[in-house]
This record gives C-alpha cells, sequence and structure tokens, in this order.
C-alpha cells in the first residue's frame, strides 16, 4: 500500500511538473441573496488556496476511487461534474481522450487552469449540466465549489441557469466509451435516465451516490443492464460491462 501510494504520488508530480501547481478554490457560500454580478464577484474572488494535497495524495480524497481508476486505461473517459479536474490530472495520460463536463463558470474556470498546468492535451471541455434531459436547468450553489447541484434545496441562495444535455445526445456519435465518471450531487438518476440508448457503448462507470438509501436500487439498475457491480467506499459504485 506504501509502495503504490508512494509510485502514485512520484507519478502525479511528473505530471504536474516542476514549480507548477494546483488551485483549488473553497467556496463557503452564505444563506444569503446576491444579486447575479455580487455573487459572480463572491464565487470567484472567495476563499482561494493553494491545496496540491488534494491532487498529490490520492489518500487523501476518494481514496478507493483515486487507487482503483488510476490503474485504468483506454480510448475515452468521460467525466460528468469534473469539479476542479483532479480525475483529468490523475488519469489524463491513461485515456487517449477525455471529455471534462462541468456546469459551474467558476468551476471550469479552474478546471481549466489545472489542466493547463499539467500539460494535459486530450481534455475536450464542456461547459454543461448532464441530465435526463435537453434543455436549460438552475444549478444551486452549494457551500464549496464541489457541491452544486441541479436538485432543488431549501437553502436561501442564488442559482445559475444552465444548459442540460443527456448522455444520450453528448455519446450518439462516439463508437465506444470506455468509463464514465459521475459525480452530480444527488441527481445520478437524472443522468442515468438519459443514457438508456447509449447505454450499450459504455463499458465502465464509477457513480458517487449521495442518497445512501437509494445503494440498492442504484446497483439493481446497473445488473438489470447487463452489468457487474462493486463497491469503491460507502457510496462509490463501480459497474463494468459483462462479457457476453
Amino acid at each position: 500500500m506504501k509502495k503504490e501510494r508512494l509510485r502514485m504520488q512520484i507519478e502525479l508530480i511528473r505530471r504536474l511538473g516542476k514549480g507548477s501547481f494546483i488551485l483549488i478554490p473553497y467556496i463557503f457560500s452564505k444563506k444569503i441573496k446576491h444579486n447575479k454580478l455580487k455573487l459572480h464577484e463572491y464565487l470567484l474572488n472567495s476563499v482561494a488556496q493553494i491545496e496540491s494535497t488534494l491532487f498529490l495524495d490520492p489518500y487523501r480524497h476518494e481514496t478507493g476511487v483515486s487507487q482503483f481508476l488510476y490503474r485504468t486505461k483506454g480510448k475515452l473517459f468521460v467525466d460528468v461534474g469534473a469539479n476542479l479536474g483532479r480525475y483529468e490530472v490523475l488519469l489524463g495520460e491513461n485515456y487517449e481522450r477525455v471529455i471534462a463536463i462541468e456546469p459551474s463558470p467558476e468551476n471550469m474556470s479552474f478546471l481549466k487552469r489545472n489542466v493547463a498546468n499539467v500539460k494535459v492535451k486530450n481534455i475536450e471541455f464542456l461547459q454543461c449540466a448532464v441530465s435526463g434531459q435537453n434543455g436549460i436547468a438552475t444549478l444551486f450553489y452549494g457551500e464549496h465549489c464541489g457541491a452544486h447541484t441541479l436538485m432543488s434545496t431549501n437553502l436561501n441562495v442564488e442559482g445559475l441557469q444552465v444548459k442540460t444535455v443527456t448522455l444520450d445526445t453528448l455519446l450518439k456519435r462516439e463508437d465506444n466509451v470506455d468509463l464514465v465518471k459521475v459525480d452530480v450531487e444527488g441527481a445520478e438518476w437524472e443522468v442515468l435516465e438519459g443514457s438508456k440508448e447509449v447505454l450499450p457503448k459504455i463499458k465502465r462507470w464509477v457513480v458517487e451516490v449521495h442518497n445512501l438509501e437509494q445503494k440498492g436500487r442504484i446497483a439493481k439498475w446497473f445488473e438489470d443492464k447487463g452489468y457487474a457491480i462493486m463497491w469503491l467506499d460507502i457510496n462509490h459504485v463501480y459497474a463494468e460491462r459483462k462479457i457476453e
């Protein structure tokens, strides 16, 4: 375990390069109303700090998921809810193409900067939300940059109108997809419901389940669709299509 951890850290340091760094904004949304301009300025200028351990120490963040996915390779990786680009940095050299999907313009700005720092050239950026239908929806701001969600909340916070697309739409021209990672803060079902047409193309999934009461239901959904599943940790399910 220690050797694996050290190997991953050395590899990520190599990818980061001497003198480069990762920018991580910690955005603590207050339960107050902002007009759109003030909210935008607040999100861009609120507490931001360099937090390299999120990238350099895989045992600090989603340990089991990071270790497992670091060993995967393929042609196409689709990251639904890319946030700040952790998995783009981790897996960018493992896949021929990576599609990073992130609806928050603030997060997207940091995501692009983080990817530029590691000089990964195979990332395609899509600023939109993946959902169960194509259209427009409200992205509600969470208490930090990783907690924004399409799910309605009781918090007295502002939201942002964002474009929504389905995986059926996004991936209809792809022949095969090696891995789809989903981290959408409670909107997992909407993502899955919008993938029915392209499901046969998708070999592997990793989905973060935010409502733990839905674990059994989501496991059954994958099994009914011909996938074998295992849990990487308490709320991340891995699904791989069975060989026919």
